[in-house]
């Protein structure tokens, strides 16, 4: 019985979020139902019960479908215990719950909820899990503080990627941060052109641009430090056709596979994620 009642309360707990992601009308009215299911499952004072909600708020934040105020919800949602994270959980701790998601980390940041202290420092730069998805450089402001000490890796600390392209972090941090920087982390998006035409289907002008800049239709993205969708950050090579599956780009998709760039089995969780009923059914 304590079993089930459990499941019950997460799983009303979990339809109170989705239903708050997922709808635009009402919005206010469903951020209150949400508020109110927290206060009566009384899950507030259990440390073990708030763990396990982050871990549910993460994994949605990771799979699920990045509308436009997408973020800005699950920021609300992360709100409501705010306290209770800070009270409950060492920066450590923080950062290992919500370690695959980039954005969420700077959010919590943001908020002063974590600290990015020396430990977790040392993760991001010597572990090449977090270098090959580009934490170093998506971190520079919190990081750099932490240039000078001696376990920092020095400039003769190589990392060589997937594609032997070189890292070299300490030279990464020292460069001066570009003015559209931290607007650009904030949206936590590939920034490349080709990308933000994808992301709005904007096929004419994507047209445009790949005949001007000679850009194969079969070519891989190049990467983004200012990406944070799982997605992209667990593969090394993404293709234009798999990034407009994903995006539900379906205008793009369809001019790209008219102009036979291949279709393969890996698009389907790319259709799934972008929930395009006409992507899907192709």
């Amino acid at each position: 019985m304590i079993i089930d009642q459990y499941l019950k309360e997460n799983k009303k707990i979990q339809k109170a979020i989705l239903d708050y992601l997922d709808d635009n009308t009402d919005i206010e009215e469903k951020y209150a139902y949400l508020k109110n299911t927290i206060y009566e499952i009384k899950i507030r004072s259990n440390q073990y019960e708030i763990k396990s909600l982050l871990y549910l708020i993460l994994k949605i934040s990771n799979n699920h479908q990045r509308k436009n105020d997408f973020l800005s919800k699950i920021q609300q949602v992360l709100l409501l215990f705010k306290e209770e994270m800070k009270n409950y959980f060492t920066n450590s701790e923080l950062f290992h719950i919500f370690k695959s998601n980039k954005r969420l980390l700077l959010f919590l940041l943001e908020e002063n909820i974590m600290i990015m202290e020396e430990d977790i420092v040392k993760q991001i730069v010597n572990n090449q899990k977090y270098i090959i998805m580009n934490y170093p450089q998506y971190f520079i402001p919190e990081i750099r503080p932490y240039i000078d000490e001696e376990w920092f890796p020095k400039d003769e600390n190589t990392y060589y990627l997937n594609n032997n392209q070189k890292y070299i972090i300490s030279h990464e941090i020292k460069q001066e941060i570009p003015e559209d920087y931290y607007e650009k982390r904030r949206i936590g998006e590939n920034d490349n052109q080709i990308c933000k035409l994808i992301r709005e289907d904007l096929v004419k002008e994507f047209i445009v641009y790949v005949n001007q800049n000679s850009y194969s239709l079969k070519s891989t993205i190049n990467r983004s430090i200012y990406e944070t969708n799982s997605f992209f950050l667990k593969k090394y090579e993404t293709t234009l056709i798999e990034y407009a599956a994903f995006y539900g780009s379906i205008q793009i998709f369809n001019y790209l596979r008219l102009n036979d760039v291949e279709v393969g089995g890996s698009l389907w969780i790319y259709a799934i994620h972008s929930q395009n009923a006409e992507i899907i059914h192709f």
